[in-house]
């Protein structure tokens, strides 16, 4: 597979040091903060990416039909109902 002009294996991890070559213009920083910097972007990619495993938005639909079943709730309006809530609404 290729990515970001990286030929990464599926078997294999991306790691920080893989970076490294897009780091070298920079004359600020040493090898080692450069290597610790993308360890931790790597670090907060990861963590982004663990906190939205079960946030999928279907599952968060069906956790709130299931909720609107257990307590008899409508969940969604359909139009018809729409149109007679405003019905009633006029005849007042």
């Amino acid at each position: 597979m290729d990515r970001d002009g990286f030929d990464i294996s599926r078997t294999r991890e991306p790691l920080p040091s893989d970076y490294l070559p897009y780091l070298e213009d920079d004359d600020s920083l040493s090898e080692e903060q450069r290597l610790e910097l993308l360890e931790t972007l790597f670090n907060i990619m990861k963590i982004f990416v663990m906190m939205g495993y079960g946030m999928e938005p279907v599952d968060k639909l069906v956790a709130a039909f299931q909720e609107a079943h257990e307590n008899n709730v409508d969940l969604i309006e359909s139009r018809d109902e729409i149109k007679s809530d405003n019905e009633e609404d006029t005849n007042e």
